[in-house]
């Protein structure tokens, strides 16, 4: 790899780095039970059901393990508690995210896998055990699905015997039907007057990128005398993992000649760690400009937004194209493009 792409990938770390930092409404609940408010810093699943760090009014930042809370929230998105969880045979106290809340409780913590658990008065808390596994079965790549998790459900909710088909047909562990089946259930067993707590559902940001731009080849065999591009895009969030994150795609018009072949358009497939909060936000991507099918190149970029109102922005974004080597990493650079736009929000 060339240094100027060692240079790009460094400054593209740098802004990853600067731009996760981000503190949210919200509150911790200390050992004695009392709420402090403040900001909570907000990161992936990861960071959070490690640590939690709070931001006061006076700007000192405190970070807590999850021995010293009992839990800590952000305001309408995120509510973790303090647990003694085994994993792998060992005990060790977590912050698990709180999904469902009532008669039972679903909760989740992300560690080297998603792991889910529920928790009943009654009877504590139990892991809901899930793998894959892929078998060879007369020639043919097959998925094995675990049913643990099955038996469990069916244990900690035998009380309503109406939920017990809906359960059985439950074969592959996943949140959106686990969090409604939790949710049926504590209605089901719980009185009107009682409280039931659902997480509120994140929903996915989606802007449109309008672009325009130069291109500059840099490899002898690619002649192009319109040195343009032109397009649109469109920008889909990934609240689950990253509310700062998005998939993107388009279609770009350009006119390159390559020994002999005319491209005439392009279409891109990234993943974009875009955040939205202040006036002047970082933006960086890395993934594929696709120019048929059997030729594509790996791109990585990166640029501002520059915030117009809450609904538009203003863009500029420096691009490197490079011919694909091992699996995903950069080779020889192809392209440099810089091309600017407007974004506009969608939802």
């Amino acid at each position: 790899m060339t240094k100027v792409a060692l240079s790009f990938c460094l400054l593209l770390s740098i802004t990853l780095c600067h731009g996760q930092v981000d503190f949210k409404p919200g509150y911790i609940v200390d050992l004695s039970g009392d709420t402090i408010r403040g900001t909570i810093e907000y990161r992936g699943n990861l960071f959070m059901s490690n640590t939690c760090r709070l931001k006061t009014s006076n700007g000192a930042i405190t970070s807590y393990s999850p021995s010293q809370l009992r839990g800590y929230g952000i305001d309408d998105s995120k509510y973790y508690v303090s647990h003694d969880v085994k994993a792998d045979g060992v005990l060790n106290r977590v912050f698990l995210e709180v999904l469902v809340s009532g008669t039972v409780n679903i909760l989740y913590f992300r560690g080297d896998t998603d792991r889910y658990y529920i928790e009943k008065d009654s009877l504590g808390i139990a892991e809901l055990p899930y793998s894959e596994t892929v078998i060879i079965k007369d020639g043919k790549q097959l998925v094995s699905q675990s049913t643990r998790h099955i038996g469990v459900l069916q244990y900690y909710m035998q009380d309503v015997p109406e939920l017990r088909s809906e359960i059985t047909r439950m074969r592959k562990l996943e949140v959106d039907p686990l969090v409604q089946l939790a949710d049926r259930y504590n209605r089901l067993t719980m009185k009107a007057d009682e409280s039931v707590y659902l997480k509120p559902k994140a929903v996915a940001s989606i802007y449109i990128d309008l672009v325009g731009g130069a291109v500059f080849p840099r490899m002898p065999e690619v002649i192009t005398d319109e040195t343009f591009m032109l397009g649109g895009q469109i920008l889909l969030g990934m609240p689950r993992y990253n509310e700062k994150l998005f998939f993107r795609t388009g279609f770009i018009f350009t006119h390159l000649k390559v020994e002999g072949y005319t491209i005439k358009r392009k279409i891109p497939v990234a993943f974009e760690y875009m955040p939205m909060k202040r006036r002047v936000n970082l933006r960086a991507s890395y993934g594929l400009n696709l120019y048929n099918v059997s030729s594509h190149t790996i791109s990585i970029s990166g640029g501002l937004n520059v915030k117009f109102n809450q609904n538009v922005s203003f863009n500029i974004m420096p691009e490197m194209e490079f011919t694909p080597e091992i699996l995903l990493l950069p080779g020889k650079r192809e392209f440099t493009n810089i091309h600017g736009g407007v974004l506009v929000r969608l939802k």
